[in-house]
């Protein structure tokens, strides 16, 4: 196995490009400035979160919490964009093709009477 300089040179001179990185800088370019900011300077720059936080006047939660909803965000992208579709799958044993076959749980009637509070 190459290591990572080896195959980030090979793929330089090759010209092979990362699908992944491309999806990534385009997800970047689409955030907001301030996003972009935050996410370059905690995650590719280095900087903790304190530090980041003591910059920008921020509270450390507030910046924790930014990172974690715009990470979250793009990870979306990237499961969506390379998930498998989904292929249908066999009929639960409820359903057949004309209908139900047996009533789901979810249909029957709850009888309110007869039900025993819970202490």
């Amino acid at each position: 196995m190459n290591s990572y300089k080896e195959r980030t040179y090979k793929n330089a001179v090759l010209q092979i490009k990362d699908e992944r990185k491309e999806l990534l800088d385009r997800c970047l370019d689409e955030l907001y400035p301030y996003e972009r900011d935050l996410i370059r300077g905690l995650c590719a720059e280095g900087v903790s979160e304190r530090e980041y936080a003591r910059h920008t006047g921020l509270t450390r939660y507030q910046v924790r919490c930014e990172k974690e909803r715009i990470l979250k965000q793009i990870a979306s992208v990237f499961t969506d964009y390379f998930a498998p579709e989904k292929q249908p799958g066999p009929l639960p044993s409820t359903f057949s093709q004309n209908g139900f076959t047996q009533d789901p749980p979810f249909n029957k009637p709850i009888d309110t009477l007869s039900a025993k509070p819970k202490i």
